[in-house]
């Protein structure tokens, strides 16, 4: 195994998608069959066992950048990998896509689960994103001021979360959904509050003295 992962790894071609002969059948057929000769196997034998090693790396590589996060909260944590074969292919890293260079980094983007709004609101069904924003245009005209953004910089809001996700993890999927829709649901709630109270001290300004003065 050894033996295959260093032949791939001097033909940069098989794994770069950068590399001039990358998308070149010829050239990767070619290289392919010399690897063969090497390996005394057949092609489709070494061929498969390099889709396996890359297969298992990309899922190694995957739970040891769960880990890094979790490290955050738990830094004693033993070695993140434990695989034969992770580091031998660690040349790998820059071009393996796994979940976490798309996805977590999600509490940065949109939330696109929708929530229905309180019964006592008669309207269509909002997202937490939808209620922020209009919290924030309400704050532009009360405070000519928005509410600052999602910010990428380390705060005790983003530790927190981030504290939250090893013990999430240890749900089962289904209390884990039911986990996430009832704190959006709690923070949707929170934030149509504060709307609505906004929104009704912009039409009647006067509204706390009016009850002062009966």
């Amino acid at each position: 195994v050894h033996k295959l992962i260093d032949l791939v790894r001097t033909n940069r071609c098989l794994y770069d998608p950068l590399d001039v002969n990358h998308n070149n059948r010829a050239v990767i057929n070619s290289v392919w069959r010399a690897i063969s000769y090497e390996m005394c196997q057949p092609e489709s034998v070494c061929r498969e066992k390099w889709i396996n090693l890359r297969s298992n790396y990309a899922r190694e590589l995957r739970k040891t950048r769960r880990k890094i996060h979790e490290m955050e909260v738990y830094p004693k944590r033993k070695s993140l990998s434990q695989w034969a074969h992770y580091e031998a292919l660690s040349f790998l890293s820059p071009f393996v896509k796994t979940r976490l260079d798309t996805v977590e980094k999600e509490a940065d983007s949109r939330v696109g689960i929708k929530l229905e709004r309180m019964d006592s609101l008669d309207a269509d069904p909002l997202t937490l994103t939808e209620v922020a924003e209009e919290v924030s245009s309400s704050d532009n005209v009360v405070n000519n001021e928005a509410l600052p953004k999602w910010s990428t910089d380390i705060d005790d809001d983003r530790l927190f979360l981030l504290s939250l996700a090893p013990l999430m993890k240890r749900l089962n999927t289904l209390d884990n959904c039911r986990f996430r829709l009832e704190v959006q649901s709690l923070l949707l709630n929170k934030l149509q509050t504060q709307l609505s109270d906004r929104q009704s001290a912009n039409k009647d300004p006067l509204a706390f003295d009016n009850v002062e003065t009966m």
